[in-house]
């Protein structure tokens, strides 16, 4: 894998373009878990306590997100671990439990 430093400069006939934002693969791989989590925050039932949670207790709506891009990841390494599918019975929040 090559990241690139640095501006780049595209040249398309008259005009010149400078993009400063150079997007690594590094950039990808920390993208999709993040628009995971803020799917899953709105549809996801367990991820959407959890987030509705955070937020209730003070923590700011990013610090929340990574929050739950956290969790979701935690979520996906045991299910591939355990070649299982998704069981929602057992990611229920405490308060679900009582």
């Amino acid at each position: 894998m090559s990241i690139q430093l640095g501006a780049v400069r595209i040249s398309r006939g008259f005009h010149e373009f400078r993009i400063d934002k150079v997007i690594s693969v590094y950039a990808i791989w920390r993208r999709c878990p993040r628009l995971a989590s803020l799917s899953a925050t709105r549809f996801n039932p367990v991820i959407k306590i959890f987030y509705d949670r955070l937020v209730a207790a003070g923590k700011p709506k990013k610090v929340a997100i990574v929050a739950c891009m956290r969790k979701l990841l935690g979520i996906l390494n045991a299910m591939v671990k355990a070649e299982a599918p998704w069981n929602a019975s057992l990611h229920r929040s405490n308060r679900e439990n009582a």
